[in-house]
């Protein structure tokens, strides 16, 4: 049985006046922490944001949701505003306050068109975004310098390299104190992502049709291809099946792994859990492999906000959404965090590019 506690952080900077407390639950970074208390100096006697913290380290993605859910199926008020994945929306919504009328038309084009599609249900705004995630593949570039032909076989990676050259690679590389390829597969939703991610590849139509077929050629190619890594090429080790992320992230440091599939906020990550002063690492970021005569897929997520219907300060969770979706926050949260921003107009600024 697991037993959880909800961290209350409490941010510095508050002044001592009355204000309206504002209840956030998330995994609470250090960013989100410093905008906090930007909101809360601009906002000092009016409303002030507590951030409750649900940390990755400590949490799955799925005991999160099991936390969150418990506590609004108790119609508690203690959480006004909280992160949900994007496919939480639906299950979420019979305990969200609807948001159409908190933001227009015109602050919603804004967004990337397509973490807004997340958004909504049956119709009904009842969440906005956050940040977007999409899968990728990391590779310590430090390790593989000493690969033969390493110049020609960064190319590969960075145009996306297929599954038949990146096991010839593992082959070549012939080193077994470094575990291949590392990727979360345990029974969850991150090793549904790469199962997706490899359907996908091979059949971009697969969700198109009217029904899923999961019994279809390319399904099972894709099943294959995850069960082989660790069974047939000895490319992942068994313990893979045990990964969460965190987990992951941490056999894949400490391991010195080669390659590892994580999303863009992994540096972040690495440097905030696993970086050691006297360990020079050098990573680099690539599309994840494909197979022969496809394109590269990869899994888009992200995670949004959403109200809660049983909050007392629906009006001030609402303002506190429309900070966080500020220009000015989503550059500092993506500086900070890596987390990439779901405002449309930061990707036209070269600063970024």
């Amino acid at each position: 049985m697991l037993v959880y506690s909800l961290t209350t952080i409490h941010p510095s900077g508050v002044g001592e006046n009355e204000p309206e407390n504002i209840y956030y639950a998330d995994n609470i970074t250090q960013a989100q922490l410093d905008v906090i208390e930007e909101f809360n100096k601009e906002y000092e006697g009016k409303y002030r944001v507590v951030p409750i913290n649900l940390p990755f380290e400590k949490f799955s993605t799925n005991e999160r949701k099991e936390l969150l859910a418990r506590s609004f199926r108790s119609k508690s008020d203690r959480i006004d505003v909280f992160a949900v994945d994007y496919i939480w929306v639906y299950r979420f919504a019979k305990w969200a306050e609807p948001l159409g009328k908190y933001f227009s038309t015109i602050q919603r084009k804004d967004i990337i068109d397509y973490a807004m599609e997340s958004c909504y249900v049956e119709g009904d705004l009842m969440a906005m975004p956050q940040k977007i995630d999409i899968g990728v593949m990391y590779y310590r570039k430090d390790i593989l310098k000493e690969y033969p032909g390493y110049e020609l076989l960064e190319s590969k990676l960075q145009n996306s390299i297929t599954w038949k050259e990146f096991l010839e690679v593992k082959e070549d590389f012939g080193n077994e104190e470094n575990p291949f390829y590392i990727f979360p597969a345990d029974n969850y939703e991150g090793l549904v992502c790469s199962y997706i991610e490899s359907i996908l590849n091979l059949n971009r139509d697969f969700f198109a049709a009217d029904s899923l077929n999961f019994e279809s050629e390319e399904a099972e190619k894709a099943l294959r291809l995850l069960v082989e890594m660790v069974n047939e090429y000895n490319a992942s080790p068994g313990k893979v099946t045990s990964f969460k992320e965190f987990t992951s992230h941490d056999y894949y440091i400490k391991n010195n792994g080669v390659f590892l599939r994580s999303w863009p906020t992994f540096i972040h990550d690495y440097n905030l859990y696993f970086k050691k002063e006297n360990k020079k690492i050098e990573f680099g970021m690539a599309p994840l492999p494909k197979f022969e005569g496809t394109e590269p897929a990869a899994v888009f997520g992200g995670w949004n906000m959403m109200i809660s219907k049983y909050s007392k300060n629906k009006t001030g969770a609402a303002l506190f959404i429309e900070f966080m979706l500020r220009e000015k926050v989503q550059k500092e949260i993506f500086e900070k965090n890596g987390s990439l921003p779901v405002i449309k107009s930061i990707y036209y600024n070269a600063e970024y590019a």
